[in-house]
C-alpha cells in the first residue's frame, strides 16, 4: 500500500485502536483503510512495521485525518482516569465491580450516586 494516492496517517497501538481511529475518520466522511493488524501474534517475530497495525487514506484527505486524528489523541491523552471503586449492590448484598452497571447476582441497578 505504498501507492502515491494513498498515505498512511497513524501508527496504532493495537488492532481496536486502529479500528477506532478508522471509525472516527469514517464518522467524518474519510474512507480510511487499516494495514498491518492482523500480524499483531508475531509481534518480535518479524520487523515491528510491519505488524503495527497502521491506518492509510487517500492523499487528498491526508491533511484533515492527520488535523481529526490530532485533535482525538489530544482529547484522549487529557482525559482523567478515574477508578471508580466497587459497590455494594442494595438488594443482594453483593460486592459489584464499579465497571458494572448491573448486579451479576440478582440483576439490580446500581443505584444512582
Amino acid at each position: 500500500m505504498t501507492s502515491p494516492k494513498m498515505r498512511e496517517v497513524y501508527w496504532a497501538r493495537s488492532s481496536v485502536d486502529a479500528a477506532l481511529a478508522k471509525g472516527l475518520l469514517e464518522s467524518s466522511g474519510i474512507e480510511a483503510f487499516v494495514v498491518g493488524g492482523v500480524l499483531e501474534g508475531v509481534a518480535g517475530e518479524i520487523p515491528m512495521g510491519e505488524t503495527t497495525p497502521r491506518v492509510w487514506v487517500a492523499t487528498a484527505d491526508a491533511e484533515r485525518a492527520n488535523e481529526l486524528l490530532d485533535e482525538w489523541v489530544a482529547a484522549r491523552n487529557s482525559e482523567k482516569h478515574v477508578i471508580r471503586a466497587p459497590w455494594t449492590c442494595s438488594s443482594c448484598g453483593e460486592k459489584v465491580t464499579a465497571s458494572f452497571d448491573i448486579c451479576w447476582n440478582c440483576q439490580a441497578e446500581r443505584p444512582a450516586t
